[in-house]
């Protein structure tokens, strides 16, 4: 878990940890035309709890983890905000 605390707003939340450093949101990757990369997306996170609502926009999978991207032009059916890693 990691602290975050911006004035008025503060609360623990999930972060990005490489090297014991951790940050939210995470760090920016700068990239050039014609680089590539690879990323591997490892949920450790425990299970998600049985019988939980799946009503949209309503709390529900917390364990689950999602990876996209912002500012890239990127086919949308690659990069979907609706794919998940579950735990595990």
């Amino acid at each position: 878990a990691y602290y975050v605390s911006n004035g008025d707003i503060a609360f623990w939340t999930r972060a990005f940890c490489y090297n014991g450093e951790c940050s939210y949101p995470g760090p920016t990757l700068e990239m050039v035309p014609g680089d590539n990369f690879t990323l591997t997306l490892e949920n450790k996170l425990g299970p998600n709890p049985d019988g939980e609502d799946t009503t949209m926009n309503s709390m529900h999978s917390p364990n689950s983890s999602n990876l996209h991207t912002h500012g890239l032009h990127i086919d949308p059916e690659i990069d979907t905000v609706f794919e998940h890693a579950a735990p595990g």
